[in-house]
């Protein structure tokens, strides 16, 4: 996690609260914006589904929201299968003995696994499973790198504002 100070002008949020808010919110907005951009740069190509170009089936997004006196910044990844499920999780925090179970994984319904590798069948009894790529966690630590020189000119403008 990457730390940061500002400088706020605290007679000027007294004296206007709201266009304080207002320029937390842009900065924040900033860099959530900056870290989608870093996010589509980490995420995996090979279906195009976490990058957004898969006309529809997925993509990378963020949104700023004002909930009471907090400003929240979310940053959100969905990648459609051909089912219908999203997989964006799994790529993000891996699966069998690389995610969260620590686990190989086995067939649940039938006998073996079956699955396709560059138009392949592969049947197997049990896999590994994939190894974690946390292209959001990655776009944010890249994007953090410019949150200090963002706050402080949406703080340097907000200062201005108020005098």
């Amino acid at each position: 996690m990457n730390n940061f100070e500002i400088k706020i002008n605290q007679k000027g949020v007294k004296k206007a609260p709201e266009r304080f808010k207002k320029h937390c919110f842009f900065g924040l907005s900033k860099i959530m914006e900056l870290s989608e951009q870093e996010a589509k740069k980490f995420a995996p190509i090979r279906s195009g589904r976490l990058g957004g170009s898969s006309g529809g089936r997925g993509g990378i997004t963020n949104r700023v929201e004002i909930k009471g006196d907090n400003i929240i910044g979310i940053l959100n990844a969905i990648a459609l299968s051909e089912d219908g499920k999203n997989y964006a999780k799994f790529v993000h925090d891996g699966t069998g003995i690389y995610g969260p179970r620590k686990k190989p994984i086995f067939p649940v319904r039938a006998k073996v696994l079956s699955f396709r590798i560059n138009g392949k069948k592969i049947f197997a009894k049990s896999v590994k499973g994939q190894k974690p790529n946390p292209f959001l966690k990655k776009g944010i630590d890249s994007a953090a790198k410019y949150a200090q020189n963002i706050f402080n000119s949406e703080m340097q403008e907000f200062n201005r504002s108020v005098k």
